[in-house]
This record gives structure tokens, C-alpha cells and sequence, in this order.
């Protein structure tokens, strides 16, 4: 009976039975009895805090947190792992090592990280470059690639265009793909008005055009004729 009335004070008090370093908890989070034992055993350390003992009477005393300079990402490790040191011209802190959390470090402007873990850098590559496989630096895309991304694999020009209605119209260049548009594919006709009068019979023309002659008074007969003559320089059909 005692050994429940402890262990329920320790569920229901957890937060006062475990003080804290910044915003580190101290001692076990989660642990389990066994029958006929007034101890108890831990199965999670709080983030930041290593195990220090796997059972005993008081969870505050089962684990303890990481020594400065030193965390832990596993609740359930007996050691801690020192923190990564940005070192070196080229790398930079970005985010400081916590007792949960290693160091992140970042590259200078111009480079990139090598790795996930950003252990090193290497060369940005621009648009119209890509990064060497086995160096950590950049070249320029090949005659018929680009690149139109920063620090990417150049991609082949493309030899077709999406929409079947489209063509290539230009070729690409070493940041931007070949160009399709959607192009008429009918051959142009010319037409040719005819230079004489013909039969009014004859067919017209396809171009079809219209005048509008003002009302006028009417005039002489040599006025008619000149009025048909500018007709017919106007418009020869």
C-alpha cells in the first residue's frame, strides 16, 4: 500500500518533484514499477538528461542532464556526445548546442554545405552551372544543357514541346530550355488582284471590298465619264 501511494504521489507531483536547468528537466520522465520492489525503473530520461541508474527509489536521481559542451538526442543513453565545434574559414554558428541538441553550423555567403550535417562547405554553383560529383567546386552546362536553378544538375534541352499544337521555335541556352509556340502550319497564300477588267461573268477575287460613293447632283456627261475613270484607277478588277 505504501509503495502505491508513492508512486501516485510521484504521477501526481511530477512537475514539483523535478526542478529544471534553463529549460532542461531533471530526472527520469517515464518509468514503471514492479511488483514485491520499492523501486522504480526508468525507461525515459527527460530530453537533455542521461541515464544515470535504471531503477532505484527516486526518479530525480535516475538521470541527470548533460555537462556543458555535451549533449544527448536518446532519453534512454547512459553518456552524453560533445558538441560540434564550427571551425574552420569557411563555416559559421547558426543555432548553439543545447543539452538536446547539437551545434548547427551554416557556410559563409558563396557556399554551400557539403553534407546533412554541415561538417563542410563547398562552392555555391550560379544558374547555367553545376557542382562537380567528385570536387567542391562548379562548371558551366555543356552545350545543350542549362541550369535555370541555383546549385543544380544541368538538364538536356528539351526536343519536343508538351502541346502537340506547339514547336521548338528557339534553342535554349545554358539557363533556360529550348522555347516552343504554338505556330500555323498552312502555307501562306499570295494573292494577286488583276491588272485589267474582265468579264463581268468571270469570278471576283477572294479579297472582297466595298466603296461608298456620296450623293452628288448630277453633272454632265463628261463629269460620268470621269467619275467611272477614277473608278476604275481606284480599283481594277
Amino acid at each position: 500500500m505504501h509503495l502505491v501511494l508513492r508512486v501516485l504521489c510521484f504521477s501526481l507531483l511530477i512537475p514539483g518533484c523535478l526542478s529544471s536547468t534553463g529549460e532542461i528537466a531533471i530526472g527520469c520522465a517515464q518509468w514503471r514499477t514492479s511488483a514485491g520492489s520499492p523501486d522504480i525503473c526508468c525507461e525515459s530520461c527527460h530530453p537533455g538528461n542521461r541515464l544515470v541508474t535504471p531503477c532505484g527509489p527516486d526518479p530525480k536521481k535516475l538521470c541527470v542532464p548533460c555537462r556543458n559542451e555535451t549533449y544527448t538526442t536518446d532519453t534512454t543513453s547512459f553518456s552524453c556526445r560533445r558538441c560540434t565545434q564550427c571551425v574552420g574559414g569557411a563555416l559559421t554558428l547558426k543555432k548553439a548546442c543545447t543539452r538536446s541538441k547539437d551545434t548547427e553550423c551554416d557556410c559563409k555567403a558563396g557556399l554551400r554545405c557539403g553534407d546533412g550535417h554541415c561538417s563542410f562547405c563547398v562552392q555555391e554553383c550560379g544558374k547555367g552551372q553545376e557542382p562537380l560529383p567528385t570536387a567542391r567546386s562548379c562548371r558551366n552546362c555543356p552545350v545543350g544543357t542549362f541550369s535555370d536553378q541555383i546549385h543544380e544538375k544541368c538538364k538536356p534541352w528539351r526536343t519536343s514541346c508538351p502541346h502537340p499544337h506547339e514547336h521548338i521555335v528557339a534553342l535554349g541556352d545554358a539557363v533556360s530550355d529550348s522555347k516552343c509556340r504554338i505556330t500555323n502550319n498552312s502555307i501562306p497564300q499570295v494573292i494577286t488582284l488583276p491588272t485589267k477588267r474582265g468579264s463581268e461573268d468571270e469570278p471576283r477575287s477572294l479579297i472582297e471590298v466595298s466603296f461608298h460613293h456620296p450623293q452628288q447632283e448630277q453633272g454632265s456627261s463628261s463629269e460620268t465619264l470621269h467619275s467611272q475613270d477614277s473608278e476604275t484607277k481606284l480599283l481594277p478588277v
